[in-house]
């Protein structure tokens, strides 16, 4: 309560500032001008058409006025960009200041609840965050995951969100070494269908660094365990072109007919066999 008290009185301080600083420039150009009205007392007019004489006057008033107002704002504009400064000091320190107070407070919630419900909670926020496809949001969601790992060093499905995070941000050596990671986690479980996908995600980001060979056998460990994957049969196809293997592409095209033969891609692929 006191530092929302002070966090309140501060930002009082904040806004009235510059309403001050405003008042007291008006009052000193007034008294300068009040100080200035009784020079025109020594003036000799006396001599002077009156018209001239009020002309003389009236410009000597404003020539004074100009510069000594021109003079006190050159010293003033030093104090204003101090008060402005100081400021914004104010502002960025209760800002801050805010910040140390929701860290706190959610350091207080994270010491009240269990390591499982802190995974649970680190987990669905990497995975809101990972939707947006932000680049920010995927290096927080990155953080998050790695937090769970951390926590539960066989997590599977964070360190396949992570791999996947990884592959999405460019970091293909780190992207790799977590799907073999994944890969080691399936020594201890029955999921061939999870072991075929990380192998098809391995052999991507193989293929991403040119390791075209190691990609290629990761693709077929994947048609190992599911043979008529139209998806894993197109890209083994795309790998055996890519290393102008017409034998094993002739191949793995067959096995394309039979699974899909109303792929619309077929004759493409005829074709660029045809021409290794």
């Amino acid at each position: 309560m006191i530092f929302i008290q002070f966090c309140l009185i501060m930002n009082f301080m904040y806004n009235i500032i510059p309403l001050i600083i405003v008042l007291l420039c008006l009052v000193v150009i007034i008294s300068i001008v009040i100080r200035r009205l009784p020079q025109l007392a020594i003036l000799d007019v006396e001599n002077m058409p009156e018209e001239k004489a009020n002309k003389v006057k009236d410009e000597i008033v404003q020539k004074r006025l100009v510069r000594d107002i021109v003079n006190f704002l050159k010293r003033f504009a030093h104090i204003g960009e101090f008060f402005k400064n100081l400021t914004s000091s104010m502002a960025n320190w209760l800002n801050h200041l805010r910040q140390l107070k929701a860290q706190h407070q959610a350091k207080k919630v994270e010491v009240n609840i269990s390591r499982d419900e802190k995974i649970k909670m680190l987990t669905a926020q990497a995975e809101e965050l990972i939707k947006s496809e932000e680049l920010e949001d995927l290096k927080q969601a990155e953080a998050k995951l790695i937090e769970v790992v951390s926590l539960d060093k066989k997590n599977l499905a964070a360190f396949m969100d992570l791999a996947d995070i990884y592959g999405k941000l460019k970091k293909n050596f780190e992207a790799k070494q977590t799907y073999q990671y994944c890969l080691r986690l399936l020594d201890f479980k029955d999921d061939k269908a999870k072991e075929a996908e990380i192998n098809y995600s391995l052999s991507l980001v193989n293929r991403e660094i040119d390791n075209l060979d190691e990609a290629r056998a990761n693709i077929i460990e994947s048609l190992k365990i599911e043979p008529n994957n139209p998806r894993f049969l197109n890209l083994v196809l795309e790998l055996c072109v890519d290393l102008k293997d017409k034998a094993m592409a002739t191949e793995f095209l067959a096995r394309l007919k039979e699974a899909n033969p109303e792929n619309q891609s077929l004759e493409d692929w005829q074709e660029k066999i045809n021409s290794l």
